[in-house]
């Protein structure tokens, strides 16, 4: 049986929560034969995070098989940035997320699923059967296609970690991306996003150092760095897993 790993981090997210639990219990029903364990981290939330968070029925959902962090460690908060210190605070609080009671080296893969997001209920199942759907040799990364808020174009809103090529540091879908399945790129992120954990498990971790570029990056593009330095380089949007937000501007 296939196992993964859901990760998610929270901060002030009193507002998605309860919209993003049952939004996951539904998608999680269109996976049959998928054991999945779930993992979420909190820190430093001034509003009723922490409660919401502690209220909610994971037992139903993942039996034994989570955990629930938090805390209040005083990080600043900065909302949308590209301050060194906020990548740095999301690479850590993504990390005590992925090692919390070492699931990650029990599972498959690790899906990683941002709080403020919607997206289909097929879309979790979609991604998970990505490489035999397509008949693709090989698939070390595949997320869906986060698309700007109201727009009826195609228009990327993951613009800092989705990149085409290793010459770009702000980035975009590919030209082409409304009229294909899927596209191959340099890094992705874009709220729901696929890993194998085997590069976790041989120490791969979040960090916001980018050692290539020799500079402070996004730590959602550091990690397909990384996973590409240590020979995981099969990067893929699924255009067609197109996910939105639940209001414009969340972090």
């Amino acid at each position: 049986m296939t196992k993964v790993l859901i990760c998610s981090i929270f901060r002030n997210a009193e507002r998605n929560l309860e919209a993003y639990y049952t939004q996951l219990k539904e998608a999680l029903k269109e996976c049959s034969n998928i054991e999945f364990y779930y993992s979420a981290y909190e820190n430093d939330s001034t509003d009723r995070t922490v409660d919401i968070l502690h209220s909610l029925d994971w037992k139903s959902v993942f039996e034994g098989r989570y955990n629930i962090i938090t805390e209040n460690i005083n990080t600043k908060f900065y909302g949308s940035s590209t301050d060194a210190e906020r990548v740095q605070n999301l690479a850590a609080a993504r990390n005590i997320c992925l090692l919390a009671k070492n699931f990650y080296k029990e599972v498959d893969y690790v899906l990683v699923v941002e709080d403020d997001i919607t997206y289909n209920k097929d879309t979790i199942s979609k991604l998970l059967n990505f490489q035999e759907y397509h008949s693709i040799s090989n698939v070390d990364i595949v997320s869906g296609a986060s698309v700007q808020f109201n727009s009826a174009q195609f228009i990327c809103r993951d613009i800092w970690a989705t990149r085409r090529n290793e010459r770009e540091e702000w980035g975009s879908f590919l030209p082409d991306a409304h009229n294909t399945p899927y596209g191959k790129y340099w890094s992705t992120f874009n709220g729901l996003i696929l890993y194998k954990a085997k590069p976790f498990q041989e120490g791969v971790k979040w960090s916001a150092w980018n050692s290539r570029l020799n500079k402070w990056d996004c730590d959602t593009a550091v990690i397909c760095e990384d996973f590409r330095k240590h020979g995981y380089s099969d990067i893929f949007i699924d255009h067609t897993s197109v996910i939105t937000h639940w209001k414009q501007g969340i972090t």
